[in-house]
């Protein structure tokens, strides 16, 4: 049977033993050659369904893990390599050392977190003899289900076959989904430091100065953007275990709020990216459901999931006409028909994906710097969008100065470093009229972020 026509399928059980027979057969042959001790690799997948995506991830994950730590331990390693079966991959490695200290850092990992669970690393000696715990004075392994041991479990059949595999699957989706979750979160967090390191930025914290913020700086900003990490990491993760995203924005508004919490006590209570928790937040959820629903990530189906995650947040502006007391928010939607990023998350952040993005992607393909590029991109934005920033801290006449005046360094297309400087120069005119397009930055963070992952 071939191993394309195996995954997702069902192994008979001849087949199966078929597989054992020749990873008994391979180990033998490595002792044969080294005369070393060996650890055999495989993961422990319930069920006759031993091949899967989720599986084949987690087993990459353990085999680079095992190798690191081999690495970092100092051992002697003469021999490493995964063979691809019908039962799922194997992985091999042989050691130069002593079996015993082999046995506790192959435990170290299987221990390390729950879904470690899933390893099975067992520690061979020469003569095919495999290590046990108790020759550690360690515990035996545990249940997959349960804190019992694994062997009480097994023996008395405590746990019914589709409790173990809805474990299994739940464990491996925790294992591989919180990796790439981590990745994500750490990719929004770059995107938060980019957009503040990029300078000049008229009325922003940057390089230079502190814009038009007399409580923030640059130190200040990096310190909330790693506080929130974590908070990204969570937030992709429950996009990547969400079964629908249509209308999930008001169960992640909750997180929202204790990320909040989490921002001001790091910055002392200063509001450096409540914005950004609402917007970037959003798009994290977004890209972490369609890399659990397998799906290539691309700009318009990013959009587009947003979109479906947003599907309701305009009901925020229901009945605010009656309401005694009003958000700034509230009041510009009311006053103005300004949505703000309300508006814009509702649509698909069509900012982001209609304007910035291709607009950042083509003036990088022009040979601009990353940084150039951004400052550029923000003069953009800032000339086509209502930030609600500005027309709070300026009323419409600050904001129509500011649009007009970005419009205006558009048009002229000045050399890049006259443009540069002119940048400054609005920079100047911005702190004077106490103007912040904060607005605009979460968008320019979005479009590096969104640069990132598509």
């Amino acid at each position: 049977m071939n191993i394309n026509e195996t995954y997702g399928k069902e192994l008979p059980l001849w087949q199966l033993l078929s597989c054992r027979e020749e990873r008994v057969s391979k180990q033998q042959s490595l002792f044969d050659e080294f005369h070393l001790p060996l650890i055999c690799f495989t993961l422990n997948i319930a069920g006759p369904v031993k091949r899967f995506s989720l599986a084949d991830e987690a087993f990459f994950y353990g085999y680079n893990s095992i190798g690191d730590q081999l690495l970092n331990g100092g051992f002697a390693v003469k021999y490493a390599e995964y063979i691809e079966r019908d039962s799922g991959f194997e992985g091999y490695f042989v050691i130069d050392g002593d079996v015993l200290e082999i046995k506790k850092t192959a435990v170290s990992i299987e221990e390390s977190c729950p879904a470690h669970r899933l390893f099975d690393i067992d520690v061979i000696r020469p003569d095919g003899t495999k290590v046990s715990r108790s020759e550690l004075d360690m515990a035996e392994r545990k249940c997959l289900v349960c804190d019992n041991p694994a062997a009480v479990c097994g023996r008395s059949r405590a746990h019914g076959l589709d409790t173990i595999i809805e474990r299994t699957h739940f464990l491996l989706r925790e294992l591989v989904y919180g990796r790439k979750a981590e990745d994500i979160a750490k990719k929004a967090v770059k995107a938060l430091l980019d957009e503040v390191y990029t300078t000049p930025k008229p009325g922003l914290v940057d390089r230079n100065n502190s814009g038009a913020h007399t409580d923030m700086d640059i130190a200040l900003f990096e310190k909330s953007a790693h506080a929130l990490r974590g908070y990204f990491r969570d937030i992709s993760l429950m996009g990547m275990m969400a079964e629908s995203c249509r209308g999930a924005l008001s169960s992640l508004r909750e997180i929202g709020k204790n990320a909040e919490s989490t921002m001001l006590e790091a910055t002392d209570g200063v509001n450096t990216h409540k914005g950004a928790i609402f917007s970037m937040g959003i798009m994290c959820y977004a890209v972490g459901f369609l890399m659990g629903q397998g799906e290539k990530i691309t700009a318009e189906k990013l959009r587009k999931t947003c979109k479906e995650v947003c599907c309701d947040v305009m009901a925020d502006f229901e009945g605010i006409a009656d309401k005694a007391k009003r958000t700034a928010g509230e009041e510009f939607y009311l006053n103005h028909h300004i949505a703000g990023i309300r508006g814009e998350a509702f649509h698909g952040f069509p900012a982001v994906f209609d304007l910035a993005l291709p607009f950042f992607e083509d003036i990088k393909r022009n040979g601009f710097g990353e940084n150039e590029a951004g400052c550029i991109v923000l003069l953009q934005l800032m000339a086509q969008i209502e930030d609600t920033n500005v027309l709070k801290r300026g009323g419409i006449d600050g904001l129509m100065r500011c649009m007009t005046k970005a419009k205006h360094l558009l048009s002229v297309r000045l050399p890049l470093t006259e443009l540069m400087d002119e940048l400054k120069r609005f920079d100047e005119e911005m702190i004077r009229m106490n103007l912040s397009p904060g607005g605009c930055a979460d968008l320019l963070a979005l479009t590096y972020f969104a640069d990132s992952i598509i």
